[in-house]
C-alpha cells in the first residue's frame, strides 16, 4: 500500500485505467475465443455433421433406387426397359460410390470409419450379388433373377440398408455431440464472461475505492490542518510520508507552517523590543522635559543676573562720568582740590566697590553660563540616545514591512502598522535633529558668551586695579600736591578707559541677555518636542500591547 501511496496521482490513475483495459481486453479475447470454438463447431455441425448426413442420404437413396431398377428389371423383361435399368443401375452405383469417398474423406473419428468400412464390404458383397441377378436379367433369364434375387440378394440389402442405417444413427449421436459441444462452449463462455466480468468488476471496485481513498484521505488530513492552522494554531504539523503530489503538497504547508511560526515568534519579540524601546523613549522625553525646564530656570536667572550686571554698569558710567567732572573741578580750581580729592577717593572706593560686585556677577553668570553649555551636552546625549531609538525604530519598521511583505495578503494589517511605526521613527528623527541644531547653536553661544565674559571679568578687574591705583594717587595727591596735575591726568586717562570698558561691557551684558532669551525659547520648543516624543512614546507602546494581543492569537 505504501508503494502505492508513494506513486504520481497520474500514475495511480493510470494504472487504474490500464487494469481496466487490460481487464476489458482480456475478457474481449475470452469472448472472442469462444465465440471463435462456438463458430468452429457450429461450422463442423453445418458443413460436416451436415454433409455427412447428407452423404449418407445420397447413400441411401442410390442404394434404394439401384434395388428398385433391380426389381422393376425382373419386372418388366423387356430388353429395352431392361437396358434402361441397368444405365440407371449404374448410375446410382456410381453416385453412391462418389458419396461414399466423400463421407469417408470427412470422417475423423475411428468408430465413423469402422462403420463406412463395414458398409463399404456389405456393399460390396451385395453388389456382386446384384451383379449375378444383372446378368441373368440381361440374359432374359428373369425367374432364375428373381430367385437369386429374394434368395440371396434382398438379405445382402437388408444387410446395407441397417449398416446405413447405423451409420445414419452415429451421425445423429455426432450431431448430438457436436451440438452438446457447442452448448458447453456457450456454457463455458458465459461462466468465463461472468467470471472475468465479476472480477473485473471487483478489481475495479478495489481499485477505484485504493485509488480514491489514497487521494481523498490526504486531501482530508490536509483540510483539517489548515482548518487547524486558520484558527490560530501553528504548531502542529501534517505527518503525510507519500513521495506524489500530496506529499509534496503536505511539505510545502509544512514548510508554511514553520515559517509563520518563526515570523510571529519574530514578531513576539519584537513587539517586546518595541514595547521596551517605548518605555524607554518615554523616560528619555520625560528626562529631557525635566533637563529642558531645568535649563529653562537657570536660563532665566542668567537673564536676571545679565540685568543687574548692565544695572551695575550704568551706575559705574555714572560714577566715571560723576569722578571726570570731579576731575574737572580740580583742574578749575585747585583750591577745592582737597574736598574734591576726598569726593574723587569716596567715588574711587564705591567704584571699587562695584567693579568687585561686577567681578562677583561675572563669575557667576560664568558658572550659570558653563552649567548651561553642561546642560546642553548632556540634552545633546540625550538627542543622540533618541536618534538611535529612532534609527531602531526604522530598522524594526523596515523588518515588520518585510515580514509583513512575506505573509502576504495576512500581514497587510501589520504593514499598515509598520508604515506608521516607520513615519512615527522618520518624524522622531526629524524632531530631534532640530533639537539638537538648536542645542549646537545653544553651545556655541554659550561659549561665545563664557569667553566675552571672561574678557568683561577682565575688564572689571582691569577697571578695579585702575580705580585702586587711582585711590593711591588721590592720597599721594592729598600728601605730595605737586603731583596732582600728573595724578588727574592718569586718573582722567584711566577713567576715560574705564568708561569704554564699560560701554563695551554693558553691550556684552545686553548681548548675554539676547543669547539668554534665544537659550530659553530653545528651553521651551525642546520642551515642546520632549512632550511630542513622550505621546509618540505612548502610541507606540499602545501600537506594542496591539501587535502582542494580536500574537497572542496564534499558538506557535
Amino acid at each position: 500500500m505504501s508503494f502505492f501511496n508513494n506513486m504520481k496521482i497520474g500514475r495511480r490513475l493510470g494504472l487504474g485505467f490500464g487494469s481496466q483495459m487490460l481487464l476489458i481486453a482480456i475478457i474481449l479475447c475470452i469472448g472472442i475465443y469462444n465465440v471463435t470454438m462456438i463458430g468452429a463447431t457450429v461450422e463442423q455441425i453445418v458443413q460436416v455433421v451436415s454433409r455427412k448426413a447428407e452423404l449418407t442420404s445420397i447413400i441411401s437413396s442410390a442404394i434404394d433406387n439401384v434395388y428398385l431398377d433391380m426389381v422393376e428389371m425382373l419386372s418388366n423383361p423387356d430388353p429395352r426397359q431392361v437396358g434402361e435399368n441397368k444405365r440407371r443401375i449404374d448410375s446410382k452405383r456410381a453416385e453412391y460410390k462418389k458419396a461414399m469417398d466423400e463421407l469417408e474423406k470427412l470422417e475423423s473419428f475411428d468408430e465413423g470409419k469402422k462403420l463406412i468400412v463395414t458398409l463399404q464390404g456389405k456393399i460390396s458383397q451385395a453388389r456382386d450379388g446384384n451383379n449375378l441377378v444383372l446378368e441373368l436379367a440381361l440374359a432374359g433369364k428373369q425367374d432364375k433373377a428373381a430367385v437369386r434375387y429374394y434368395e440371396g440378394v434382398k438379405s445382402a440389402r437388408d444387410e446395407v440398408l441397417k449398416s446405413i442405417e447405423e451409420l445414419s444413427l452415429y451421425q445423429h449421436k455426432r450431431f448430438i455431440v457436436r451440438f452438446q459441444e457447442a452448448a458447453s462452449y456457450i456454457g463455458t463462455t458465459r461462466t468465463e464472461l461472468l467470471v472475468a466480468g465479476l472480477l473485473a468488476m471487483f478489481l475495479s471496485i478495489a481499485l477505484g475505492i485504493a485509488t480514491t481513498l489514497s487521494i481523498t484521505r490526504p486531501i482530508n488530513q490536509g483540510v483539517k490542518f489548515v482548518n487547524r492552522m486558520a484558527g490560530g494554531d501553528l504548531t502542529q504539523t501534517l505527518d503525510l510520508q507519500q513521495n506524489d503530489e500530496l506529499g509534496d503538497l503536505a511539505a510545502a504547508l509544512n514548510r508554511m507552517g514553520s515559517n509563520l511560526r518563526q515570523m510571529f515568534g519574530e514578531m513576539t519579540a519584537g513587539v517586546q523590543t518595541l514595547s521596551s524601546s517605548a518605555t524607554e523613549l518615554s523616560t528619555i522625553s520625560q528626562q529631557m522635559t525635566s533637563s529642558a525646564e531645568h535649563s529653562s530656570a537657570r536660563a532665566h536667572s542668567v537673564a536676571t543676573a545679565a540685568e543687574e550686571m548692565s544695572a551695575s554698569m550704568a551706575s559705574v558710567a555714572g560714577a566715571m562720568d560723576h569722578a571726570t567732572s570731579n576731575i574737572g573741578s580740580v583742574a578749575a580750581a585747585t583750591e577745592e582740590m582737597t574736598s574734591t580729592i576726598s569726593e574723587v577717593a569716596r567715588s574711587s572706593d564705591k567704584a571699587r566697590v562695584i567693579t568687585g560686585q561686577a567681578v562677583i556677577q561675572a563669575g557667576e553668570i560664568t558658572r550659570q553660563v558653563v552649567d548651561l553649555g553642561r546642560a546642553a551636552r548632556e540634552i545633546g546625549k540625550v538627542t543622540e540616545t533618541i536618534a538611535a531609538i529612532s534609527a531602531q525604530t526604522n530598522l524594526l519598521a523596515l523588518n515588520a514591512t518585510i515580514e509583513a511583505a512575506r505573509a502576504g495578503a495576512a500581514g497587510k494589517g501589520f504593514t499598515v502598522v509598520a508604515s506608521e511605526i516607520k513615519e512615527l521613527a522618520q518624524q522622531t528623527a526629524i524632531a530631534t535633529e532640530g533639537i539638537r541644531e538648536k542645542i549646537e547653536n545653544i553651545q556655541a553661544s554659550t561659549r561665545g558668551t563664557v569667553e566675552d565674559i571672561e574678557r568683561i571679568s577682565g575688564v572689571i578687574q582691569e577697571v578695579s586695579e585702575m580705580i585702586t591705583a587711582t585711590a593711591v594717587a588721590i592720597e599721594e595727591q592729598s600728601v605730595v600736591t605737586k603731583d596732582i596735575a600728573t595724578n588727574i591726568a592718569q586718573a582722567a586717562y584711566g577713567i576715560h578707559e574705564v568708561n569704554d570698558n564699560v560701554a563695551q561691557t554693558s553691550r556684552v551684558s545686553e548681548s548675554i541677555a539676547h543669547e539668554i532669551t534665544e537659550a530659553n525659547q530653545a528651553a521651551g520648543e525642546i520642551a515642546t518636542s520632549s512632550a511630542q516624543v513622550m505621546m509618540s512614546s505612548g502610541e507606540l507602546a499602545r501600537l506594542a500591547e496591539q501587535l502582542g494581543v494580536t500574537a497572542k492569537r496564534f499558538k506557535i
